[in-house]
């Protein structure tokens, strides 16, 4: 009944969430799989792919000849409804905006740093996604976890009702210890309901996300050695350096709108009776440059610019700042597992100790259930301390920008 507690540690907390998960089907979705299944039903990428067919409609427009459509005019004068001498007038013509010089390499260098910077979304989301999917594992992990040892402590409890039940009925217990065993049992029946539901809630949380259920075994993640040379969040931030300079040279060079050359043809006679003179020409259209036009134009890029490299600078000393937390923290859980495991040991033999002395008749059933509850707690501990520990992998390489 008072059986000594088992040894904690890692080599606990993997065996009952390898228990846990041994009753469901053959899932051996990695950390890697449940990041695509979440990104194949976040709106974000989808939304991300549209932009990025605008873009390539935007390529396709800068590599061709115009940088607008042709238009075709014309126009009919008579003098019918003034003196009507039978003056006849019938023009023609059609025209194309044309290309500033540079223009159009210029609009392809801006088309082509959006199209970069849409790939290092997709990238910053996809790094978004894997820190939720890390988070939830790990809320699952150890849901799973403290259900098990709320099982545990049932099974206990009921023995210990049962034990002291016996007891009571060839008067070797006192009703009040019957009692107090009751409501022990009462107690972890309880907390069982409460981490039943808490882990409930922790799966749909997760299948929501996900489309899939979770295995608490893909929470543990090699970690890695340093920060991802090509963290998507820097490059995004770069990205957006890269387009806000492409605008501006785009802007330099727009300082009017675009010029227009076509072809007009013509025909045309001056009174009844005289011939129709027929004529065929070449037009051009120049648009002026003016302060009016160009001035909000420039400021306007300038000061796109000037907000993506501050933004560049934000995230870079942001991701500096979170990779050092997250190390600080990551050291700090290998610490507090280790401290976690050895007290939960020291505990787990001194409730045996007492459950021993009990038997004995030495010391109290309230002693007893004092000192479990120690050992439970500390258990409990623990196996926070080991899900800890090893979601402040997945947190590490997260503040590194690397992807599962």
């Amino acid at each position: 009944m008072f059986q000594s507690f088992r040894n904690l540690g890692s080599a606990l907390v993997c065996a009952l969430l390898a228990t846990a998960v041994c009753g469901a089907p053959a899932a051996s979705q990695s950390l890697h799989d449940f990041v695509e299944a979440a990104a194949s039903r976040t709106p974000d990428l989808a939304s991300v792919a549209a932009r990025r067919d605008a873009i390539a409609a935007r390529q396709t427009a800068a590599d061709g000849l115009t940088p607008g459509a042709p238009v075709f005019n014309g126009s009919y004068l008579t003098d019918q409804l003034i003196r009507n001498r039978q003056q006849r007038e019938l023009q023609i013509g059609l025209s194309t905006p044309i290309w500033l010089p540079g223009e159009g390499s210029a609009a392809r260098a801006l088309a082509n740093a959006e199209a970069d910077r849409a790939a290092t979304q997709v990238a910053t989301t996809r790094l978004k996604l894997a820190g939720q999917v890390r988070d939830l594992l790990a809320d699952f992990a150890l849901a799973q976890a403290e259900l098990a040892l709320a099982e545990r402590r049932l099974r206990d409890a009921r023995a210990t009702e049962g034990d002291v039940d016996r007891r009571a009925r060839v008067r070797d217990a006192s009703e009040a210890d019957l009692l107090l065993a009751r409501a022990e049992r009462i107690a972890a029946d309880a907390e069982l309901q409460d981490r039943q539901v808490a882990l409930k809630q922790n799966r749909l949380a997760f299948q929501t996300l996900t489309g899939l259920p979770p295995v608490a075994t893909a929470l543990r993640e090699p970690l890695a050695a340093a920060a991802d040379a090509n963290d998507p969040r820097l490059g995004e931030a770069r990205g957006a350096i890269t387009v806000a300079r492409a605008n501006q040279t785009l802007t330099g060079i727009q300082l009017r709108d675009s010029p227009e050359i076509g072809v007009i043809a013509r025909r045309s006679r001056d009174a009844l009776g005289s011939f129709y003179n027929h004529s065929i020409g070449v037009e051009m259209r120049i648009p002026f440059a003016t302060d009016a036009r160009n001035r909000p134009r420039q400021t306007a890029a300038q000061a796109e610019l000037t907000e993506a490299a501050a933004g560049y600078d934000t995230i870079a000393r942001e991701l500096d700042a979170a990779r050092q937390k997250a190390r600080i923290g990551y050291d700090n859980a290998l610490i507090q597992h280790d401290l976690a495991r050895a007290r939960s040991q020291a505990l787990a033999r001194q409730s045996a100790l007492v459950g021993r002395s009990y038997q004995a008749g030495q010391v109290s059933l309230e002693a007893v259930l004092r000192a479990r509850a120690f050992a439970y707690e500390a258990e409990a501990t623990s196996i926070r301390a080991d899900i800890a520990s090893a979601s402040a992998v997945g947190k590490l390489n997260q503040a590194y920008g690397v992807m599962p």
